[in-house]
């Protein structure tokens, strides 16, 4: 019972780090840059729509970030990555900070690199780790992160690998408007190292996603009139520790506030006693 109290604290940390749409609330506190970092091949494209729906209106922030918010163009980047509700760019930078509970608060800047035709790679920048995880852009604009993600921590270390994923991760920019709803799938599997223990893991990630409001935030890098998407997210697994099989299901809600020619500038997740949050502190196109 403690084991699978451990392991179950374990991944619901992991969910919070990795989900869709939320960063990791706190970074680990080892110097060492991770070599492994995971970059798996999407299997599955989104298909554009058969008719498309209203053009969304467009979202200004009502009092300007330190730099005006707007996506840079860079002959780097595809048209097919262009989503002005998740810009990409070859020149942009994010900063965040992110607050739980319990937890002192970490910043990390957010960065583009490595474009192709039909993807690139988000890189991020912690106090004391780096991470890389790879995007597809699909043919309708809509972006799909390729890997679920990993986590490192001093006491364990767990590592998914993303086998398969269908679905989007942010929707296609036209296609943003209030009601709107999509869906975001992972299988995974994956190892854990617990002092002695070794524990293995497969199973699914799911999450549905739908756009509740069209609302005004405030946030450090400024005021933005901003679309508010709620989501949910199920981890259901089968973990086998010393020899027993345990079933592990977590499930995680965040709300997350997506400005246009901007991108994520709020999320807040709460999650197995876990409450997490982040704020956009700085926007440099």
């Amino acid at each position: 019972m403690k084991l699978k109290m451990i392991v179950v604290v374990s991944l619901s940390a992991l969910l919070m780090a990795c989900a869709p749409n939320t960063q990791p609330q706190s970074a680990p506190t080892a110097a060492s840059t991770p070599s492994n970092v995971l970059i798996n091949t999407v299997t599955a494209t989104p298909a554009a729509p058969t008719t498309a729906p209203p053009t969304a209106p467009t979202l200004a922030p009502t009092t300007a970030p330190t730099r005006a918010a707007t996506a840079s163009s860079s002959q780097a980047v595809s048209a097919q990555c262009s989503n002005t509700f998740y810009p990409v760019s070859a020149t942009a930078k994010w900063q965040y900070r992110s607050t739980t509970a319990g937890i002192e608060p970490t910043t990390y800047t957010q960065s583009d690199t490595n474009f192709t035709a039909n993807g690139f790679t988000e890189h991020r920048e912690f106090p004391n780790l780096k991470t890389d995880n790879g995007w597809t852009c699909g043919s309708d604009g809509s972006l799909m992160s390729n890997q679920f993600g990993n986590l490192s921590t001093n006491s364990a270390q767990f590592q998914l690998q993303t086998t398969k994923n269908t679905g989007v991760t942010i929707l296609a920019a036209r296609d943003w408007k209030v009601g709107a709803t999509w869906n975001n799938g992972y299988e995974v599997k994956g190892t854990m190292q617990m002092g002695a223990n070794n524990v293995n893991a497969q199973g699914s990630i799911d999450a549905t996603y739908k756009i509740t409001a069209q609302e005004s935030v405030t946030v450090p890098a400024g005021t933005f009139n901003a679309f508010k998407v709620e989501s949910n997210a199920a981890l259901k697994l089968s973990v086998n520790a010393s020899g027993v099989t345990i079933p592990v299901d977590i499930a995680l809600t965040t709300n997350s506030w997506f400005a246009q020619n901007v991108g994520m500038v709020k999320s807040q997740s709460s999650m197995q006693g876990f409450e997490s949050a982040l704020e956009l502190l700085s926007f440099t196109p």
